[in-house]
């Protein structure tokens, strides 16, 4: 007899728990999702200070705190566009463009630059450029181009140039 009321309140009391679990509305609520849109952030006036330049970065564009229409920074044909920096190799002897690396947004794109140099054979300078396919997003930008000698992991930069821009429809 035990046994058997036993049985019967263990079968109750998982009656009661499983009836528990259906007490819910038919269809539940939505859970709301949200989409990732990038939404021009610029504010006038609010950008960082401006980059030094000299060394071996001499230019830069688009240049700090101005405004670039989008179609100007996608990939056209042979020409300069994009994120861009006008350097010189004074004071690099050896592997000129491995001393110079390109971050834009916080990402390393160096692998992808885009090099515009006048003499191949014995070039004292160039352009570099990061020029995506599509273009960059409409909003403020940050670029970065850092000069380090390729050779040694451990050396400090002998250059950094950082800088932000907007990029307009």
């Amino acid at each position: 007899m035990k046994l058997r009321f036993g049985l019967v309140a263990i079968v109750l009391a998982g009656g009661v728990v499983v009836a528990a679990c259906g007490d819910g509305p038919d269809k539940p609520a939505a859970t709301p999702t949200y989409a990732a849109t990038r939404v021009a952030t610029s504010v006038p006036g609010s950008f960082s200070a401006a980059p030094k330049l000299g060394g071996n970065v001499t230019v830069i564009y688009p240049a700090h705190a101005t405004s670039v229409a989008q179609a100007g920074t996608k990939l056209r044909g042979n020409s300069k566009s994009g994120v861009c920096a006008d350097v010189n190799f004074d004071g690099i002897t050896t592997a000129n463009a491995q001393w110079f690396r390109m971050a834009v947004d916080g990402v390393e794109v160096t692998p992808k630059l885009y090099w515009f140099v006048s003499d191949v054979a014995a070039p004292t300078g160039g352009t570099v450029c990061h020029i995506p396919a599509e273009g960059l997003t409409v909003g403020r930008h940050n670029a970065a181009v850092t000069v380090t000698d390729p050779r040694s992991s451990t050396a400090s930069p002998r250059q950094i140039v950082a800088w932000e821009f907007d990029v307009t429809p």
